[in-house]
């Protein structure tokens, strides 16, 4: 683990993570709708978005982090059976200098080793945008192309796309 994902371990220590089955909550249609807003300039109710998230397969699993008793963000887990798939997080953006999001993949790569899954799938890979380059900082991974996987290294994406 590199030297910027154990401060942010630390930084975050006083954070409570509660692992569920996924439901919809008054609280957590008001965070995502803010989430929403302030992250992505929507201000249509997401309620309806929202229950395609929490409710959309059999296996799904939340992970609700809590500062005290206010809950401050959510993830959404997919549990198969040899893997665990992040499928959505959601958070206050009042904590963004918490890198929450960061935290969030350590907790569910941590989540996937207890339960003996070998396979986490942190989900696309877009290295033209900004909110999803971070994913090439969790190393070793790899990457799906032309249906054969590949070991991830962001010096041969190029390479990868032209093969």
């Amino acid at each position: 683990m590199n030297q910027r994902f154990r401060r942010i371990l630390k930084k975050n220590n006083d954070i409570r993570i509660e692992i569920k089955d996924s439901e919809i909550t008054d609280e957590k249609i008001e965070l995502f709708q803010k989430y929403n807003e302030l992250r992505h300039g929507n201000t249509y109710d997401c309620t309806n978005h929202l229950l395609s998230i929490h409710t959309g397969y059999i296996g799904t699993k939340e992970m609700d982090y809590f500062i005290d008793d206010k809950l401050v963000a959510v993830g959404i887990l997919d549990i198969a059976k040899t893997s665990v798939s992040s499928n959505y997080f959601y958070f206050d953006p009042d904590y963004s200098d918490r890198s929450l999001g960061v935290l969030s993949t350590l907790k569910e790569i941590e989540f996937a080793k207890q339960n003996d899954k070998p396979f986490y799938y942190l989900g696309f890979y877009i290295e033209e945008s900004d909110k999803m380059r971070y994913k090439s900082e969790f190393q070793p991974a790899q990457v799906r192309i032309k249906d054969k996987w590949v070991d991830f290294d962001k010096t041969k994406l190029t390479i990868y796309k032209s093969s």
